[in-house]
């Protein structure tokens, strides 16, 4: 029964993290939110890099 708690723990913190819509984030998952956010981040980075 341990084990089962810890799965369903394990899978919803993965949905949670990866799948769930949020309309705080304009309909993006948490991922695809923290993934938007540092290709901006890096292309500010190399921008200011060069420059």
């Amino acid at each position: 029964m341990h084990e089962q708690f810890k799965a369903a723990i394990i899978k919803y913190i993965e949905y949670y993290n990866n799948e769930k819509i949020n309309t705080k984030r304009k309909g993006l998952s948490s991922l695809a939110c923290r993934l938007q956010t540092f290709s901006r981040f890096s292309f500010n980075l190399i921008c200011l890099t060069f420059w």
